[in-house]
């Protein structure tokens, strides 16, 4: 998923476009491990994981526990990610992320702004000039921000990989730009179809609009 196809996978965020295409043998691996007698094993894991993430870190309570700025910061990756490397003008940039936030009831375009000067001031993104179009202010991430948005990743697909002995995810995520890329879209793309665990069991709600939200919710 490169070049014009990449774009317009990340312009799904806005309806522009369908979904991308999931290949065949992760729709099979997937519902194998849904299968496998080890799954309430694989979801302590990813529970254990997260929390873990967010007690050995700060800036992760500040910047990932709350639905709005967890789901901000993927969407972000995911336009980065996906972007058109033939066209400067594509990417993550702050009035399309203000319209992903707009379209789903995510945060106001004040917050969105507020929240991703946040995670400029703490070192994780940082803004670009595109000198083909001076307007476009180009978000990109640092190396600390990729390395969270990696460590993010890593804690979703560790519970896959404890079931899953046909693929190497982590092996993918580390050398395959392509997988990486789409790994970031379709999880934003799950989101816009409404796959939110929020939806799916109610009182998580509680948890996951507030600060520390998250932390406490997956501890439990």
């Amino acid at each position: 998923m490169r070049g014009d196809a990449a774009a317009d996978h990340a312009n799904q965020f806005a309806g522009v476009a369908d979904a991308p295409e999931i290949p065949a043998w992760v729709l099979e691996d997937g519902a194998a491990l849904r299968k496998h007698p080890a799954f309430p094993q694989a979801l302590r894991l990813h529970a254990q994981l997260i929390a873990g993430n967010l007690e050995r870190s700060r800036d992760l309570v500040r910047l990932t526990s709350e639905e709005a700025q967890l789901t901000l910061g993927i969407a972000l990756t995911a336009l980065h990610l996906a972007r058109n490397p033939g066209d400067p003008r594509s990417g993550a940039t702050l009035t399309r992320i203000q319209a992903f936030a707009a379209r789903y009831g995510l945060a106001s375009a004040n917050r969105v702004a507020a929240l991703i000067s946040l995670k400029r001031h703490a070192g994780y993104w940082r803004q670009v000039d595109v000198s083909e179009d001076r307007r476009i202010k180009r978000l990109e991430p640092t190396e600390k921000g990729d390395a969270l948005s990696r460590l993010i990743a890593q804690s979703t697909l560790a519970p896959i990989q404890l079931l899953s002995d046909r693929f190497d995810y982590f092996s993918l995520l580390e050398n395959d730009p392509d997988f990486r890329a789409r790994y970031s879209v379709e999880g934003i793309n799950l989101y816009a179809r409404g796959v939110r665990l929020a939806l799916a069991i109610p009182d998580a709600q509680f948890f996951m609009g507030q600060i520390a939200g998250r932390q406490i919710m997956f501890k439990l």
